[in-house]
């Protein structure tokens, strides 16, 4: 559902799911797609302790990466989250990406 939203807004042309059960390594997202600089961390639920995904975003993610959270809720539209921090950098390699 992520991975379709952004294409359908024409964020990146490929993105797809990752397989979560593999188990664990520094870098792995949970949607790839053909942004680099940016991990993408998913999360399907109905409460979400957004200070913990983000937690968990970064400490997945690769060293040069910078980190965002989509969240979605049943029958909610998808939130998008990052740490301020970083938010000039996504913004950036997004226009990059784009361009």
């Amino acid at each position: 559902m992520a991975a379709a939203k952004l294409k359908e807004l024409g964020i990146c042309k490929e993105a797809r799911r990752t397989q979560q059960y593999c188990g664990y390594q520094e870098g792995d997202a949970d949607l790839k797609t053909d942004i680099d600089g940016i991990h993408f961390e998913v999360k399907f639920v109905e409460r979400l302790n957004i200070h913990n995904a983000l937690k968990q975003a970064q400490r997945d993610k690769m060293e040069e990466e910078s980190s965002v959270v989509l969240h979605k809720k049943n029958r909610e539209p998808w939130v998008i989250a990052c740490y301020l921090d970083d938010w000039l950098t996504i913004t950036k390699l997004l226009g990059e990406h784009n361009d």
